[in-house]
This record gives structure tokens, C-alpha cells and sequence, in this order.
């Protein structure tokens, strides 16, 4: 204690100790810039898409309930939003796919469709103008049918950054199945 004209001022010397007590009642991980959590993220979803080239959807709902902060800079970041299902069938899939499109940006898309009987084309016209971001294309179909209609949106439409295509029938008809394609590197001579 520091007494001054009859004034007592406590002495500050644990100011430095005050200071690290708050800092480690922070949790860690709010203490990591958004830079990183974002790196973080992106690398959880890069290794999940290391398995068959695609990821489970909605991976990146169960990132986003980490915390808050972590939900916050996740949503801001275009990566987070790169992979997404089209199922026409399901409620709001369609809307979905939108949001994803906006979200991600400039960046390269991997995009899974869900090919049923009776898909309706004019559900996934809103792909083609973001079809030259596709880089991995999967498609589950019932039927040739229906590979047919889930395919004719993208007649005649380029797709330069595609380096990977996997079709996978889950019909049940006899017929020659396509199970993988990717790009074979080319020489540089």
C-alpha cells in the first residue's frame, strides 16, 4: 500500500499476474485468430473429402456448433461452403444449393446430385452458371432414365475444372455401371 497526502492507493504490483488470470480464463480457442479457426476448418473438410474424393454433406454443421466464434468465422469463409448435395426430392435441398453457390464464392465446387425418376431438369438449372467451378462431380442415380434427366442441364455446358466424375447406381437395374473417372496428368513436353 502506497500512502499519498492521506490517500491510500493500493500498490499495483500483481498487475502482470491480473493480466495472464484474465487471459487464461479465455478459452483457448477463442484466443486463435479467424485466419486459423478458418485453416482449421478447411483442413477438417479437405480430409474428410480425402476418402472417396467427397465428403458426408452437412459436415460443416457439425463444425459450425464448435462455438460461437467459430460458427462466425466459418460462415464468413467461401471455402466452408464448397461441397453440397442437390436432392430435389428432399425439402429445401434446391434452396440450399443456392445458398451454398452464392457462399462460395469464386471457388471450386464439389457437387453431388441425387439422379430419382422424375427429377425435373428445370430443378437444377440455377447450377449452370457456376458449372465452370465444378471440379468433383457425383451423381446417384436409380435409373438410366434417370441419369438422363439429372444429366440434360448440362448438355453442351464446359466444365474446365472437372478433375474428378464418380456415378453410382443405386437402382438396382443390370446394366454397365461407370464407377470413377479423373483426369490423367498431361506432360508439360
Amino acid at each position: 500500500m502506497d500512502v499519498r497526502g492521506g490517500i491510500i492507493i493500493p500498490f499495483l504490483s500483481n498487475s502482470a499476474h491480473d493480466s495472464a488470470q484474465i487471459q487464461n480464463s479465455i478459452p483457448p480457442i477463442l484466443r486463435l485468430p479467424n485466419e486459423l479457426l478458418a485453416e482449421i476448418a478447411a483442413a477438417r473438410l479437405d480430409e474428410a473429402a480425402r476418402h472417396n474424393g467427397f465428403r458426408e454433406v452437412f459436415l460443416e454443421f457439425g463444425l459450425s456448433h464448435v462455438c460461437q466464434r467459430f460458427r462466425q468465422t466459418l460462415l464468413g469463409t467461401s471455402a466452408f461452403w464448397t461441397t453440397f448435395t442437390v436432392n430435389v426430392y428432399r425439402e429445401g435441398s434446391v434452396n440450399l444449393s443456392r445458398l451454398y453457390l452464392e457462399r462460395s464464392a469464386t471457388r471450386d465446387i464439389r457437387l453431388s446430385l441425387a439422379a430419382l425418376d422424375g427429377v425435373g431438369a428445370s430443378s437444377l438449372v440455377h447450377l449452370i452458371p457456376h458449372a465452370s467451378r465444378i471440379s468433383r462431380l457425383f451423381v446417384a442415380y436409380v435409373s438410366p432414365q434417370a441419369l438422363s434427366e439429372v444429366l440434360a442441364p448440362f448438355e453442351g455446358v464446359a466444365l474446365p475444372r472437372l478433375e474428378h466424375v464418380k456415378f453410382s447406381n443405386d437402382g438396382g437395374w443390370n446394366a454397365p455401371q461407370i464407377s470413377s473417372h479423373s483426369t490423367v496428368p498431361t506432360s508439360p513436353l
